[in-house]
Parts: structure tokens; C-alpha cells; sequence
């Protein structure tokens, strides 16, 4: 029998051992004379691919690692295959050695998520220093068909769909008037910072007039006063800001509005009240 106890492979070398095992006789035996037999048998080696440096079969599909050549070529393995460059969707991560990129990159470098290239259903966005690969572009940019590609907003967009409009809503200190974000808004609109649009004052202002005066019947006491705004048209007291809508002050230094009770009832479609019921002292009335 004969053991050949390991054999080590490389392209360039093979360590072959070979052991030889004896024959016992006995005395009745008629076995042929004792003595070491060392079998006859052909071994056959072929190198690796000259791209592989380690391999388990002949061609460059068959690497177990890479090897460099004499001319300076670095390999490259991406699973088992050495080459020149990273396979599809696989980036040098190492000398001789690839690695996949993220699950949205087709292509990427140096890093798996510094995408050069998108899967279907992604779009690229060639962030500063990096490109990403989004479900959609971000918050300030807009998908272009020309350049296939996440590009920017106008800086005064924070959503858009092409540049440098249409606009859908605006920064900071810009204002919304058609499709473009404007800064101030034009005379005869009034600027909406909530929504940050520029509103037509002819569409959402009224007239307003407003009167003072104690209930009919009222004396010196605690009556309340009355201050009632009366607007030419009518109003949605449910989402009016009655309560903020106006500004109520003293003139006189001994009186601040701690020292009254003040109430907003809706009394029409076209009218509020402002009721200031005084708190621990009275109106005189004349």
C-alpha cells in the first residue's frame, strides 16, 4: 500500500511523500520472499492558471487566490475567478481581492456603498465625495431624464421636479407664488409663513371695523365691555385666530390685561367679542 500523506499545490511547486509499507511472512506461507514493495504508479501535474496563485482546477474560473504577474498586473479574485478587474457589481476591497457591493450599487469603488451605477428601482445621487443609490431622490433634488441622475433643486426650492422650476414648496425666506419660490412676495400678496406660499390678499382679506361699548341696562359695576369686530364678509370662526387676532393694550401703566377676564364668542358669521370683565374693581360709567 502506499499514502501520499498530503499533497501541497501551488503554481509553481508540489510536495509529494510517498511511504511504503512491508510484507510479513510466515513459515507455512507461500508468499514470495519478504521485502518492501513500493508500488509502480504515474502522477500527473499540471499549473494553475497563470492568473491563480492557488487553484483547484485549470482555468481562471478555478482560483482559490490570485497571483500577480511578472509585468506588475495585479489579479483580482471575485469568488473564484482571477482577472484584472472586479466582477459585476464587486469592488477591490484588498490586494487581489473583491468584494460585493450594497444590494442597490451595480457598480461601486473603494467602499461597498460609494455606488457609481444603480440596480433597477433605485436612482443615483452623486452626493459630495460619494454616490448613493436612494429609492428616490432626496429632499433639495429632483430625478433628471438627461442625465439620469439625482440633480439639484434651485437653492431657493426645498422640493422640486426640474430646475430651475417647477417648485412645490420653498427654503427658508423664500415664498411660493405659482411655481417658483420668490423673495418678497409681490405687492397686494401677503406672505404665508406657514405654508410658505405668497396668498392673494383680494382672495383672504375682509373689511373689519370695530366697536366698544357696555351691555344696554349697565351701571357702575363689574359690567363687562363689549368690543366687537365686524368683517364685510363671512368667517370660519373655527379655524379664525380670534385670540391672537388682534392685540389688546393700556395706555395707562396702572393696567395690564392680568386684571381682566377676557373671553372670544362668535356672534354672527361676520362677528366676534372680545368681552373684558374686570377683576376686583369696576367701569364707571358715565
Amino acid at each position: 500500500m502506499y499514502d501520499t500523506n498530503g499533497i501541497g499545490h501551488t503554481s509553481t511547486t508540489l510536495n509529494v511523500s510517498v511511504k511504503a509499507d512491508s510484507c510479513t511472512c510466515s513459515k507455512n506461507s507461500s508468499c514470495k520472499p519478504c521485502g518492501w514493495l513500493i508500488p509502480d504508479f504515474i502522477l500527473m501535474i499540471a499549473e494553475c492558471h497563470e492568473y491563480c496563485l492557488t487553484c483547484f482546477g485549470l482555468l481562471n474560473t478555478q482560483c482559490k487566490s490570485c497571483a500577480n504577474s511578472t509585468t506588475g498586473t495585479e489579479y483580482l479574485l471575485t469568488v473564484t475567478t482571477c482577472d484584472a478587474v472586479c466582477g459585476d457589481s464587486y469592488f477591490k476591497s484588498g490586494p487581489n481581492m473583491c468584494s460585493p457591493c450594497a444590494k442597490n450599487c451595480t457598480t461601486c469603488d473603494v467602499t461597498l456603498d460609494n455606488c457609481s451605477l444603480c440596480n433597477a428601482g433605485y436612482v443615483y445621487w452623486p452626493v459630495p465625495a460619494t454616490g448613493q443609490c436612494p429609492k428616490s431622490c432626496p429632499a433639495g433634488y429632483y430625478y433628471d431624464n438627461n442625465t439620469v441622475q439625482c440633480e439639484p433643486c434651485d437653492p431657493s426650492c426645498a422640493i422640486c421636479s426640474a430646475f430651475p422650476t417647477p417648485c412645490s414648496y420653498c427654503n427658508v425666506s423664500y415664498f411660493l407664488l405659482g411655481d417658483a419660490c420668490i423673495q418678497p412676495c409681490p405687492a397686494a400678496y401677503y406672505e404665508n409663513v406657514v405654508n410658505r406660499t405668497c396668498e392673494n390678499c383680494s382672495i383672504y382679506c375682509v373689511g373689519d371695523t370695530i366697536s366698544f361699548y357696555q351691555p344696554k341696562g349697565g351701571s357702575s359695576g363689574l359690567n363687562a365691555l363689549y368690543i366687537d369686530l365686524n368683517f364685510t364678509e363671512d368667517v370660519n370662526f373655527a379655524d379664525f385666530p380670534m385670540s391672537t387676532f388682534q392685540t389688546i393694550s393700556f395706555t395707562n401703566s396702572a393696567y395690564d390685561v392680568s386684571m381682566f377676564n377676557i373671553t372670544y364668542t362668535p356672534i354672527t358669521l361676520r362677528c366676534y367679542r372680545i368681552s373684558l370683565t374686570p377683576l376686583g374693581f369696576a367701569f364707571l360709567v358715565n
